[in-house]
């Protein structure tokens, strides 16, 4: 009985550790849901961002070229500024596209962590439940040897009475 109440508690303490790890993996979650929302609303800001910037340039080509606008420059030292900016216009655009592809990879390794943990949090939930089912288990078979051990204690005594009574004759 005794080795029982040890293996029972040995359970119940391994339930407790599952249980830690669940509400661990469940605030892991919640902090990665959040990230890929802020990672949501970052990609759709650059996007927008991109989709006017790509309007602007798409609206204003066939009236300014990039030949006409720096030809169209006053002296060579606005030309070469405005060749700079065109250059900085273009790693701009650049830059928006690698970010958007960058946040997209993100969200997507993001998404497979949180399936990953959703797994982990499945099979923990199984563990337990295993572990529940075995401590009921042991509970019953605890009962039963106790019941038994009672069973012999009450037959043991009888035979004791017996002897007794036997040995006072």
């Amino acid at each position: 009985i005794s080795l029982i109440n040890d293996e029972i508690a040995l359970r119940e303490q391994l339930i407790q550790e599952y249980q830690a790890d669940a509400g661990e993996i469940a605030e892991n979650m919640i902090h990665n849901e959040k990230e890929i929302q802020q990672l949501h609303e970052k990609v759709d800001l650059i996007k927008k961002e991109y989709a006017e910037m790509i309007y602007n340039g798409y609206k204003h080509r066939g009236s300014y070229s990039k030949l006409a606008f720096i030809l169209s420059s006053k002296d060579f030292y606005q030309a070469i500024r405005r060749v700079d900016f065109l250059r900085q216009y273009t790693e701009q655009r650049k830059f928006q596209l690698n970010e958007i592809y960058s946040a997209s990879a993100e969200i997507q390794n993001i998404q497979g962590l949180l399936e990953l943990q959703r797994s982990e949090k499945i099979i923990l939930g199984q563990s337990e439940a295993a572990e529940k089912t075995e401590i009921a288990l042991s509970k019953a078979e605890q009962e039963v040897k106790l019941k038994s051990l009672v069973a012999e204690e009450s037959k043991l005594r009888e035979i004791q009475k017996t002897m007794n009574w036997m040995q006072s004759f």
